[in-house]
């Protein structure tokens, strides 16, 4: 949920370091176990309006530039929101 907020949100503003929320090395240990290792995971990314693609010579999600997702993103988000507290 964090890394989907963080690229329609964070990752849309005009500063130079906004790309850094747009993108998400699969490589990474805590991403690997939380995204990659749990099935359907990558898929729901996919959804969100992320894309994979090479960089470097690892996987990464890039979510576009100007980009705010799907339009039932937002409803989607408020529903985990509402689920997670309870």
């Amino acid at each position: 949920k964090k890394l989907v907020l963080n690229a329609i949100t964070k990752g849309q503003t005009p500063q130079e370091d906004a790309a850094k929320f747009r993108k998400v090395r699969l490589a990474n240990p805590k991403i690997k176990a939380t995204l990659v290792d749990v099935p359907g995971a990558l898929e729901i990314m996919l959804s969100t309006g992320f894309a994979l693609e090479e960089h470097d010579g690892e996987s990464v999600l890039v979510f576009p530039p100007d980009n705010v997702g799907p339009d039932w993103l937002p409803s989607a988000m408020k529903q985990l929101d509402r689920l997670a507290t309870g």
